[in-house]
């Protein structure tokens, strides 16, 4: 049966389609799933929630579209522990693995995401076990390329992204230590954090820190094994951090809670 649609519901479906299930539209304009669809294409529209093959896996994938302060810190958490894989005959694979103990941030990505895929628990004997996210879209891949330079093979290639906002920017780089990089107390009982990766990210990292927390660090940039390392030490390192964690972006609280509980 076909629907009479007002320009009032049209207008609502322009706002709604792209990031709303057919099973919800369904129920908001009590109309069938195929005059959805009809009305979908005669308007232009298209959805930004995707299938993954017959698994039927749906997920926002204009997520990375347009940098946000959200996307930014998974952005950055990626750019620090994901990957991009190009597998032979598949699509462009984006894939997080991290250790059980901070599954929290993949159940967290998942919800911001709409994935309704699998968490896989994989059990290693030598490493700790691991949970494991696979979302198979090229869009969310090239967008995360054009937004935030990650590319597949990053580990000695990454390097900053460009034209994010303050916010933007603050968002990914809590993000990048969330995901590799390292609060702890020394024997002494000073705070210390430190972030590890590319020449690129890690000087634009320190100038960015240091820029927006006020703090002027004289631990340079060092490099070793291949491997660029910016650590700060004692009072600069807990002024620093307490600016990071005033921001309002949900944090991993492995690193950030316990350190700040005893300050």
């Amino acid at each position: 049966m076909n629907k009479d649609w007002t320009k009032q519901e049209e207008i609502k479906l322009r706002h709604l389609y792209p990031n709303t299930y057919c099973r919800e539209l369904q129920k908001i304009f009590g109309c069938s799933r195929s005059a959805i669809l009809r009305r979908a294409r005669k308007l232009g529209l298209k959805s930004h929630l995707q299938s993954m093959g017959g698994l039927k896996y749906s997920f926002n994938a204009g997520f990375f579209s347009k940098p946000t302060v959200l996307n930014s810190y998974y952005a950055g958490f990626m750019a620090a522990d994901g990957c991009i894989c190009t597998p032979k005959h598949r699509t462009m694979t984006l894939q997080i693995e991290l250790h059980h103990k901070d599954r929290i941030v993949l159940d967290r990505f998942k919800e911001d995401i709409h994935y309704t895929g699998p968490i896989r628990y994989i059990k290693q004997k030598k490493r700790g076990d691991t949970v494991l996210i696979q979302i198979h879209s090229k869009k969310l891949c090239e967008d995360l390329c054009k937004n935030f330079n990650i590319t597949p093979r990053k580990s000695r290639t990454l390097k900053h992204p460009t034209n994010l906002s303050p916010r933007q920017i603050i968002s990914f780089i809590i993000g990048y230590i969330d995901g590799d990089g390292s609060i702890f107390l020394s024997q002494h009982k000073y705070l210390n954090l430190s972030v590890s990766g590319t020449k690129s990210i890690v000087t634009w990292i320190k100038h960015y820190l240091e820029l927006f927390t006020k703090i002027s660090s004289s631990t340079k940039s060092m490099r070793f094994c291949k491997v660029w390392y910016y650590r700060v030490y004692c009072s600069n390192a807990t002024k620093m951090l307490k600016v990071l964690n005033q921001f309002p972006i949900k944090k991993l609280e492995r690193k950030w809670d316990t350190i700040f509980n005893g300050i």
